[in-house]
């Protein structure tokens, strides 16, 4: 999975790159924390660049995956994060989801992942694509 925070500029814009880093260290704190306690030593969380993060899932469906991730945005719309100064700024991501098999090494599922996260933006940001998916 890839994920990209929507519209990261105008928090470093609005608030400065410090608090904008402040913000991504509590993002990633979070990303991380939740999927770790659902797959445990199954995941592993990376900052990807900039504001985009790729989370690598083993021996776990791409539609479990695809669940998952709703399910932490759906946590996150919950919880909005707070600067040092005590302002509330909501948080929302595009994500893109694809798998890495025999066929599609993880170095292409993570450009597929990545495309997606483009069209996910393309289409209106704060929304998940997952072109191999079988769920809504």
């Amino acid at each position: 999975m890839m994920i990209d925070l929507d519209n990261f500029k105008r928090v470093n814009d609005q608030f400065g790159h410090l608090e904008g880093n402040h913000l991504l260290q509590a993002f990633a704190k979070k990303l991380r924390l939740y999927f770790e306690v659902r797959y445990h030593e199954k995941v592993r969380v990376f900052r990807f660049g900039g504001e985009e993060f790729c989370i690598v899932l083993k021996g776990v469906t791409i539609d479990d995956a695809y669940a998952t991730i709703w399910e932490f945005e759906e946590l996150l719309k919950k919880e909005d994060y707070l600067t040092t100064g005590g302002q509330s700024v909501v948080i929302s991501f595009s994500g893109g989801i694809a798998r890495a098999d025999p066929e599609n090494n993880i170095h292409e599922a993570i450009r597929n992942a990545d495309a997606a996260v483009y069209l996910a933006k393309s289409n209106g940001r704060a929304q998940i694509i997952c072109p191999d998916c079988s769920i809504d």
